[in-house]
Formats: structure tokens, C-alpha cells, sequence
């Protein structure tokens, strides 16, 4: 073996041990453990930031305007787990009564009937009543309210220019828009219901073709023409008895006609109306049309 052979094992050899050894045991940093939680077991967790809570009842008041109750109700749910605030509770009360849900809807609102919420709480409580057609506790509920509230739901319940001009006379921007929605709701009237009955007892099935539906129409013709065409053939061959019954059932068909078409014409003004009853309910009623 030549000299330089070993004098080149020999560097390799000190360097290997001055790279594996050169670090002292004093230069390794231990890993500190982390702290404690602070929150000790069974402690109370902290309130939720107001700002969730605002994004909350943002996002409920954003699904109701899009008309998605039952999603805003299911958000308000959820929300309400972490935030006490009236405004989830009302805007949760507004969806659960357009869910037809009017009980419900009052219970959630009953507990801030004694805060400084409760003309608010009273006013959509009053509300529910009207939507669910209940004159009598709708009347009494309005009762209650301070003037304000009450003359809007009054406006609200029988809309005219005068109980417009009575409940928005200072509010110059949602008077003009509530009169503004009256008249178009008044010009979207395209179907008179006694005009629809009218022409259903003079002929059978007119009355529907007035209201827009072909279907309806064609069907009440049908039927009377075969009730009328039957108990004619029966009284023809002397059978009464048959005849008379095949002639009460016509009569039932006759007058369920005349009921059909008075019924689709209101319903297609009310389709019709629709849009104009929102916009008057928003100027009228914010806190229940958002």
C-alpha cells in the first residue's frame, strides 16, 4: 500500500468524524409542549362574534327575498344555535308563515312581545293572523298596536289611496311606490269573476275559456252535453226515474261549471296581481316582505 493511499484514508476518516460529531449536545433546542387550553372542562364557551350573528341573519333575510322560506327557516335554525337576536326570530316567523306555519310562527314571537322589540313582534304577529284569513283575531291583534302599525296593516289588509295616504302621508318615497303598486295591481285585473260565471250559465264551459283555460273549458262542455244529451234520451224512452237522476247529476255538473269559472278568474288575477302585492307589501309592511 503507498504512502499516499493510506496519508487519503486517513483525511477521509477525520472528516467523516468531524461532520457526525461536531455538534454539542448543548446546541439541540428542546421542543417546548404546548400550552393548556384555557378553557377549563364544563366552563361556559365563549359568546359568538357579533359579526357571525350579522352574517347570520344576513343570509336568512337574503333567502327570503329570493321567496326560499324554507331555506331562510332552516338557516334561522341553524343561526340560532349560536345567536339570540330578534331579528333571526322575526325573519324566521316571516318564513314560517309563508310556510303556512302561522302557530309556529306566533310562538317564536311571543317572547318579545315584552321587550323593546314588541312593536315590531306585535306587528307581525298581527300579520300572521291576516295571512292566515282570520278577520276576527287579525282585527283584535291590530287593536293593540300602537297607531303607526296599526294604520299600515290597515292599508295592508284594504288597500286604497286614502289608507295609503293615512299610513305613509310622511314617508314620501314608500307612499309613492304603495300608490304606484295599487295601480298597477288595480290595471293587472285582466278577468272580471262575475263576467266568467256569467257566460259559464249561458253556456256551459264559456267561462273558462274566459279565464284562459282551453282544458277547464272543453271538459265542463263535455260533461254538461252528455248530462243534457242523456237525461233527454232517458225522458224519450219513458224512463223517467233514470232520467231524473241522470238530470240531477246534470245540475250538479251545471252549477260546479259556473262555481269553476268564477274560481279560475280570480285565481288568474291573483297570478296576475302578484307581483304588484309584493311591491305594495314591501312599501307597506317591510318588516314581512323583505
Amino acid at each position: 500500500m503507498s504512502v499516499a493511499t493510506v496519508v487519503t484514508g486517513a483525511a477521509v476518516v477525520v472528516g467523516l468524524l468531524l461532520c457526525g460529531g461536531g455538534a454539542r449536545a448543548d446546541e439541540v433546542q428542546p421542543v417546548e409542549p404546548a400550552p393548556p387550553p384555557t378553557t377549563q372542562p364544563g366552563s361556559a364557551a365563549p359568546p359568538p362574534a357579533p359579526i357571525a350573528c350579522d352574517r347570520a341573519v344576513s343570509q336568512v333575510h337574503a333567502a327570503l327575498r329570493q321567496r326560499a322560506h324554507l331555506d331562510g327557516h332552516l338557516l334561522a335554525q341553524v343561526a340560532r344555535l349560536g345567536c339570540e337576536r330578534f331579528e333571526l326570530d322575526a325573519w324566521d316567523a316571516v318564513a314560517l308563515a309563508h310556510l303556512d306555519e302561522f302557530a309556529r310562527a306566533r310562538v317564536l314571537l311571543q317572547p318579545w312581545r315584552t321587550t323593546a322589540h314588541a312593536a315590531h313582534a306585535g306587528l307581525l304577529d298581527a300579520w300572521t293572523f291576516w295571512l292566515e284569513r282570520d278577520g276576527d283575531a287579525f282585527t283584535r291583534a291590530a287593536a293593540q298596536l300602537p297607531e303607526p302599525e296599526r294604520l299600515r296593516l290597515v292599508a295592508l289588509a284594504s288597500p286604497s289611496t286614502t289608507s295609503i295616504v293615512l299610513a305613509l302621508g310622511h314617508q314620501t318615497t314608500r307612499r309613492d311606490a304603495a300608490l304606484t303598486a295599487l295601480a298597477r295591481r288595480e290595471d293587472a285585473r285582466e278577468r272580471r269573476p262575475w263576467l266568467a260565471g256569467l257566460l259559464s250559465v249561458l253556456v256551459p264551459g264559456a267561462g273558462q275559456l274566459y279565464a284562459g283555460s282551453l282544458e277547464s273549458g272543453a271538459v265542463a262542455f263535455v260533461l254538461n252535453a252528455l248530462a243534457i244529451g242523456a237525461t233527454i234520451e232517458l225522458a224519450r224512452r219513458e224512463l223517467y226515474v233514470t232520467a231524473a237522476l241522470a238530470g240531477t247529476v246534470g245540475s250538479m255538473f251545471y252549477v260546479g261549471n259556473i262555481g269553476s269559472a268564477v274560481d279560475l278568474a280570480r285565481r288568474r288575477n291573483e297570478l296576475a296581481q302578484a307581483p304588484w302585492n309584493d311591491l305594495l307589501g314591501q312599501a307597506l309592511l317591510p318588516e314581512a316582505f323583505p
